[in-house]
């Protein structure tokens, strides 16, 4: 066995009983204080010193007190203990991330409720933690995250092949279709609304999730135009009367000027919100924010998600 080893076999379960003998100044007093017989704190003691041969504490009138060698072995009990005393709080404090950087990135129509929610509870419960927000595209989100950029990301039916990814989903958003405000149409339309229509589109919109839909529903699919855009621009066009999108509740809830959102009334019509992060990510903010998320969802009782349209 290594001698290192060794001291640690020997020091490790005696060193509390060495330090509170040193502090009583007494072997039947330091027995009270741990909860045990004299007898035993006086052969701990003895055994101890016969292992490593060298006295630790004396007799004087009615106590003892550490050798010189026993002091030179308390100090540097005290100190390795005071060692694991900041050891574990340091590990407490990152742990409960005390101090620490999250790195969130997501899609302007997240910046509503839940998300909004989500993160202000999590800066309620960790004052401490710094929060870095990248807005993106979902396709950049997700390079960002595989390229340890950042920590996590807050997207819409994306869909990687890529094993080093998770995607945990998180809750549904209910699709809207915007259309120019001169255009008439209710608070709810069918997918019968796009027929005919020129649909404006990201490119990373997953579209193939949605003809298959519109041909089950006997809809005849709309011209597509895509732009490498923000939604924010996207809207923009519909408001000029370029168009329609189709966008989802959280982004709709917003409201735009020129521009009349109404619900899509049809089974599946929502979109499934999911976080994604690498599988190895080890920062102890992204598990709190997973664990803030998970109650937050929890109490609040979201809708039941189903594969849906594009986001």
């Amino acid at each position: 066995m290594h001698s290192s080893d060794l001291s640690i076999g020997l020091l490790a379960p005696m060193s509390n009983t060495l330090l509170v003998v040193a502090q009583t100044g007494s072997f039947s007093a330091a027995a009270r204080v741990i909860g045990v017989r004299q007898s035993t704190v006086s052969r701990q003691i003895r055994d101890l010193e016969d292992r490593i041969g060298v006295s630790l504490f004396e007799r004087h009138g009615s106590g003892i007190r550490a050798t010189d060698a026993g002091l030179k072995l308390l100090m540097r009990l005290s100190q390795i203990r005071s060692l694991a005393h900041t050891a574990v709080v340091e590990a407490r404090d990152f742990g409960a991330v005390r101090a620490g950087c999250l790195r969130l990135g997501f899609m302007g129509s997240f910046a509503t409720s839940p998300a909004k929610d989500i993160l202000s509870r999590l800066r309620q419960l960790h004052p401490g933690l710094k929060v870095q927000l990248a807005e993106l595209g979902v396709a950049e989100l997700v390079r960002q995250v595989l390229a340890h950029e950042l920590d996590c990301a807050w997207v819409a039916n994306w869909r990687s092949s890529d094993p080093v990814l998770v995607f945990d989903r998180l809750w549904s958003d209910p699709l809207y279709l915007a259309v120019p405000a001169a255009q008439s149409v209710g608070d709810t339309v069918g997918w019968a609304a796009l027929s005919g229509q020129v649909l404006l589109a990201r490119p990373e919109a997953e579209l193939d999730l949605l003809f298959p839909v519109l041909e089950k529903a006997g809809v005849s699919p709309p011209t597509v135009h895509f732009h490498d855009c923000s939604r924010e621009s996207l809207i923009s066009m519909v408001a000029d009367g370029e168009g329609v999108a189709i966008l989802p509740e959280s982004f709709a809830r917003i409201g735009r000027p020129g521009v009349r959102f109404s619900r899509i009334a049809e089974t599946g019509a929502e979109v499934a919100v999911c976080v994604t992060y690498r599988r190895d990510r080890d920062n102890p903010a992204l598990r709190r924010l997973l664990a803030v998320t998970r109650d937050w969802l929890r109490e609040n009782q979201p809708m039941k998600m189903s594969p849906s349209g594009p986001g």
